[in-house]
């Protein structure tokens, strides 16, 4: 569809009803970006797991110290020989060949879903190709508006160990180079081509998230893969942080210049901190959120419309809402802020200190318990705890 100049628009585009685009015996290779509802999707299918089985659904985990995690990311680290963030190696390729046995094993269709597949280049796409089977992979590909996940996205990297101020991490990503991890990820165009030049366009569709409708993103995708509507269940996931946490979380680097090591810092700080204060707080809805500022939003608004018309004219199959990506965010509340200033402020909430400062605790006992030679005692703090607690 073109307008009157010839410029190729965008129709509205909602998921088809005629039945699911994923084929019977399919691979769904969800491959993100990052901040496009990837996490929502990952602890819902995980959640679901049994169930999905049940309905003919493969969604490989696998053990990981005792304990089950989704291995999608793992195998694509693997594949890229990457070195995951907090891990002091490089993981082994045989981390993916076992994934793909878990997927050839399946009775029917398979799911899996990674961020890390978004930075696949050429020779990685060429090989999930072979290893899943030109015949049977399909890919989707999650899309917001670029200017809604900016600030979302530089939360990530601040929480990754990237101290930047919010104005200056914005000028780099939206004046500075082009030859960036963020715009290998994030040029939207180029992204749906590479996997389009490979695997061809009917194999590879675009799915519009709205980011204020969370479980919109659920009943879609349930609905293009097959899944019985109301399997996939929105669970306490990635939220953004507020003003105030992200303010502690500053001022926690400005304090810890280099008295810990990188892997320490993803282990307790990272994994443990920053996780538990997101997972484990509820910010009240009167706490100030962070949003880009105008000219941010203007930038990436202006950046992300071509991209759009190009996927257009890419002729992949579209789902959900696609002109939705070209309408830019707009605040939603009096308590939203713009940007965030330098200097980090002298008062948090209670709860969000104690919450972060529980977070290092428990990952620093469960990196005690797993050196230890046996798990004698595990359950002693917390018991010792209880017991003072009623006597006091």
């Amino acid at each position: 569809m073109k307008d009157a100049a010839g410029k190729p628009q965008a129709p509205l585009t909602v998921v088809p009803t005629a039945g699911p685009w994923l084929q019977p015996g399919g691979v769904l290779l969800h491959v993100g970006p990052p901040k496009t509802g990837t996490t929502a999707l990952q602890t819902a299918q995980f959640a679901a797991r049994r169930e999905l089985a049940e309905q003919g659904f493969r969604y490989p985990v696998r053990k990981d110290r005792g304990r089950l995690v989704n291995q999608h990311g793992y195998a694509g680290a693997a594949l890229m020989g990457r070195q995951r963030q907090g891990v002091d190696s490089v993981e082994p390729i045989a981390v993916w060949e076992a994934l793909v046995r878990k997927v050839q094993r399946r009775d029917d269709r398979a799911l899996l879903s990674s961020e890390f597949f978004a930075e696949f280049e050429p020779e990685h796409i060429a090989r999930a190709i072979e290893d899943f089977g030109s015949e049977d992979l399909q890919v989707l590909i999650t899309l917001r508006p670029l200017a809604s996940l900016l600030a979302s996205t530089w939360q990530q990297d601040l929480k990754g160990g990237q101290p930047q101020s919010f104005d200056q991490w914005l000028t780099e990503r939206l004046e500075g180079s082009e030859d960036q991890v963020f715009w290998y990820r994030h040029a939207h165009d180029e992204l749906v081509e590479r996997w389009v030049s490979q695997l061809g366009a009917d194999r590879v569709a675009v799915l519009g998230v709205d980011p204020s409708q969370p479980t919109e993103l659920l009943r879609n995708f349930e609905q293009l893969t097959g899944i019985t509507s109301g399997t996939l269940q929105p669970k306490r996931g990635n939220r953004s942080l507020t003003q105030p946490e992200t303010e502690l979380i500053r001022e926690i680097y400005r304090l810890l210049d280099d008295e810990i090591d990188e892997q320490q810092f993803h282990l307790l700080v990272r994994w443990g901190g920053f996780t538990g204060l997101v997972e484990r707080r509820d910010a009240p809805a009167a706490e100030q959120r962070i949003i880009a500022p105008d000219w941010a939003i203007r930038r990436a608004s202006e950046i992300h419309g071509p991209m759009l018309d190009r996927i257009v004219e890419l002729d992949v199959t579209r789902f959900g809402d696609f002109d939705a990506l070209r309408i830019p965010p707009t605040p939603t509340d009096a308590k939203a802020i713009v940007g965030l200033r330098d200097e980090a402020t002298s008062q948090v909430p209670v709860d969000a200190a104690a919450q972060l400062a529980l977070g290092i605790y428990r990952a620093a006992l469960r990196q005690q318990m797993a050196n230890r030679p046996t798990d004698t005692g595990s359950a002693k703090p917390r018991s010792w705890w209880r017991r003072r607690s009623r006597s006091g």
